[in-house]
């Protein structure tokens, strides 16, 4: 709706925003297979939970691998945003609340793991080739995120 409506573009459109990119490109992009740089986190006992960031974004997603009694605060300044979500972001005039609540916003795989290991963990999941980053911490709370 955003793009072909609201922004009246077709799928070889390149808008400024998305850096070149078609819209096409841009909307069909790849998915990732986190496999490669996950499971040997997995089988080395480093992730206590994990939530792939899918629709319903961060809100929705992090909370059903949360235990009782604990929250996320994330900082969203800490994930770098694909410019396809600012694209969006701006195009449809999506409240940044909304848009945390229906896209990834790049946010694609959130591996919950102890903070003394957390610089371990992102130099294993860059070594088998996908950017990491610290992003939040772990907080008392109610099954809830904080952004």
């Amino acid at each position: 709706k955003i793009v072909f409506e609201d922004l009246a573009l077709g799928v070889e459109d390149r808008p400024d925003s998305l850096q070149g990119q078609s819209v096409a490109d841009a909307l069909l992009a790849v998915h990732r297979s986190y496999l490669p740089c996950v499971l040997p986190l997995v089988e080395r006992s480093l992730v206590h939970a994990m939530a792939h960031i899918t629709g319903g974004g961060l809100p929705d997603n992090l909370p059903r691998v949360l235990p009782e009694g604990t929250a996320v605060r994330i900082e969203r300044a800490g994930m770098p945003r694909p410019p396809v979500f600012d694209f969006l972001v701006e195009g449809g005039q999506v409240s940044e609340t909304e848009a945390y609540r229906v896209f990834n916003m790049g946010f694609g795989m959130v591996l919950i793991v102890d903070a003394e290991r957390v610089d371990e963990v992102v130099e294993l999941v860059e070594r088998a080739g996908e950017p990491g980053y610290r992003v939040g911490a772990v907080v008392e709370g109610d099954r809830e995120v904080h952004l």
